[in-house]
């Protein structure tokens, strides 16, 4: 039987004037790492690795090496970037196995930042997909991720008013989604459809903010 642990480390760090506190969390193989903020919060998600780095973490007796890592970023951040709350699971499936034969962790470090700080430019190194995915929102069509249940789900960002807001489009369970995109009104709002392949052209997902 697996063993279960979750570590979480509260680390201070200065930014300009303000202080963050940044927290590290752990989850071993075959866990799920649950990140969560305050109401009002959202999840900044700063580093994830996958591997083993470390004796002292997830102690176990299969471990060959403690040089064994593999950058998980994309994969946090999909989940968790601008949520009050993410869980991460499966994560030995779906990030691959960088070091056979060695019981692994995921380690991911993040702060808590108020909504509208994803409105504000993101530096070179705080780019990914989903920042991406935000400033084409506007203008095209969306790619559309999957949930672990097979549930068809797609989020969307959108700066409005110097806030992100974050849509999440949800179908029934054996459907999956596809054409889905953002409309800029009064407010922001958006749609897709869902089914199973092939894909039918009646049906709209519903929306919540």
């Amino acid at each position: 039987m697996a063993v279960r642990l979750l570590l979480t480390v509260g680390l201070v760090l200065l930014v300009g004037q303000a202080t963050s506190l940044n927290i590290r969390s752990i989850a071993c193989d075959y866990n799920s790492l649950r990140l969560s903020c305050n109401t009002g919060l959202a999840l900044n998600i700063l580093s994830s690795m996958y591997g083993r780095i470390t004796m002292d973490v997830c102690r176990h007796s299969s471990i060959h090496t403690t040089d064994c890592r593999t950058d998980s970023l994309s994969f946090a951040r999909s989940f968790c970037q601008a949520r009050q709350s993410c869980t991460l699971s499966h994560f030995h499936l779906v990030l691959g196995d960088p070091c056979p034969y060695t019981h692994k962790y995921l380690e991911v470090v993040y702060n808590c930042q108020p909504y509208a700080y994803f409105g504000r430019g993101l530096e070179d190194h705080e780019v990914d997909d989903m920042a991406r995915l935000a400033e084409e929102a506007q203008d095209s069509k969306l790619p559309v991720e999957y949930a672990e249940d097979m549930r068809g789900f797609s989020h969307v960002l959108s700066i409005l008013d110097g806030q992100l807001g974050v849509l999440s489009f949800l179908c029934q369970s054996g459907e999956q989604a596809q054409d889905c995109g953002p409309r800029i009104g009064d407010g922001l709002t958006a749609s897709c459809v869902c089914g199973a392949p092939p894909w039918p052209s009646s049906r709209d997902c519903r929306s919540a903010t």
